[in-house]
């Protein structure tokens, strides 16, 4: 018997082994939290994400949320601004361009020049300190890993 041949009976016998060890190692797929602007208009952005509590846990929503601003949409211009599993999170949102503003009712502090960090969301009239004015947020439920909002 030739080597090859040796080789080839050897390896038959594992490949569905070492198929089940290729995908066990292949990393999952990312996923992606993207805006839309479909106005005829510029656009600048904010966005918070939550991380959701497990079933049956409660964390009281004391985690922070992870604001990140701003990005400039252009009309017609979509932008990836995240690769979390957006499933996972709860997704807000402050956006506003030309008299048009997409708000909500979970306050957070924001300042005009671009900022990444954790914060907690604002209770009742506590304020924001210095440069940070408060802004009102709106909450989206993602139904899928890779979700899209759309500002229209």
């Amino acid at each position: 018997m030739s080597t090859l041949a040796a080789a080839r009976r050897v390896l038959s016998g594992h490949l569905p082994t070492l198929a089940l060890a290729l995908c066990a190692f292949t990393p999952a797929a990312q996923a992606t939290l993207s805006f839309c602007n479909r106005t005829a208009d510029a656009a600048s952005l904010a966005y918070a994400v939550v991380p959701k509590d497990a079933p049956g846990v409660s964390t009281g929503g004391h985690r922070g949320a992870h604001v990140e601003a701003w990005f400039k949409l252009q009309p017609g211009e979509c932008k990836q601004v995240s690769s979390i599993d957006a499933t996972a999170h709860w997704v807000y949102f402050h956006a506003h361009g030309s008299g048009r503003v997409w708000d909500g009712g979970g306050r957070l502090c924001v300042r005009t020049r671009r900022f990444e960090e954790v914060q907690s969301f604002l209770i009742g009239n506590q304020a924001c300190k210095g440069e940070w004015r408060a802004a009102g947020f709106r909450r989206v439920d993602p139904g899928k890993r890779n979700h899209t909002v759309s500002l229209t």
